[in-house]
């Protein structure tokens, strides 16, 4: 099953700079124990921005100018990169991020896990997706703090985790 797993603000914002605009370590933590040992999808920026200790997952690595070193494996289109998880995977791959990716794929997801974060952050790339097509099957209010990426801890509404699935 190919899975789409995305965190974002009220107002869809996912990044800023090419990194999360908050740093929520229970998210992380719930991000990591979702995917597992599958394998994910991702885009350059995406790899760029992920914990050097985890990237010993399975993970394609979208790019249409150049092939990655340090990358378990790099796709330059969609159908190379669905070969390589369908080759390589467990059954289940979640397509991570970034934005352009998610548009990519999301033909192709089953499912979504989504975190929303109960506040607006500065940010500099969002995603959305039309939900006409998808129900909302699991949902989860959680109590984790947030904070920016300075650490500083802000007061906010604590996060909900949703689960989508295609009607």
């Amino acid at each position: 099953m190919l899975s789409l797993i995305v965190a974002n603000d009220l107002q869809d914002g996912i990044g800023l700079d090419g990194k999360l605009p908050w740093y929520c370590p229970d998210d992380m933590e719930h991000f990591w124990q979702t995917v597992g040992d599958s394998v994910l999808i991702c885009g350059r920026k995406t790899w760029d921005n992920l914990p050097t200790k985890k990237r010993n997952n399975r993970i394609i690595v979208m790019s249409r100018r150049y092939e990655l070193a340090g990358t378990w494996a790099n796709a330059r289109n969609i159908k190379d990169a669905l070969k390589l998880a369908a080759k390589y995977g467990n059954g289940d791959a979640y397509v991570v991020g970034g934005a352009e990716i998610f548009d990519l794929f999301l033909p192709y997801t089953s499912r979504i896990i989504q975190t929303v974060f109960g506040d607006t952050f500065e940010v500099d790339t969002t995603w959305t997706f039309d939900k006409t097509d998808w129900i909302v099957t699991k949902s989860c209010w959680l109590d984790w703090p947030v904070f920016l990426p300075n650490r500083v801890r802000i007061d906010t509404h604590y996060p909900i985790v949703l689960n989508w699935e295609r009607r």
